[in-house]
């Protein structure tokens, strides 16, 4: 399922998934993500037995100067959005369609 791809500032990423469905729910206080949510209602994704909500993915820097996040992938141009917050090593990186239906997942290749 992996396939190494190079972005356009010469990092290695891996492509961990296919597409994967973004669902939304309603959560309560007590769910682990509701500080994701937007009064209660959160939009996430499964991925390898576990729930992540968009919004712990933090946005790439698209300003002026800023080094963009594209992948060049045959005939797809590929453009990364963000990477997930919580976790320190090897962050997940996340591309949403053009939909904003579906996500694919990254990772640094090592």
């Amino acid at each position: 399922m992996s396939k190494i791809l190079e972005t356009s500032d010469g990092m290695k990423v891996e492509r961990v998934s296919k597409w994967i469905k973004i669902r939304a729910s309603y959560v309560t206080p007590k769910h682990r993500l509701h500080g994701y949510s937007d009064e209660g209602t959160l939009l996430y994704f499964k991925y390898d037995g576990d729930r992540y909500a968009l919004g712990q993915f933090m946005r790439f820097d698209f300003g002026p100067g800023s080094k963009k996040m594209y992948v060049k992938d045959g005939k797809e141009d590929i453009c990364l959005a963000g990477y997930d917050a919580t976790e320190y090593y090897r962050p997940l990186m996340i591309e949403i369609n053009s939909t904003g239906e579906a996500v694919r997942l990254y990772r640094e290749a090592v």
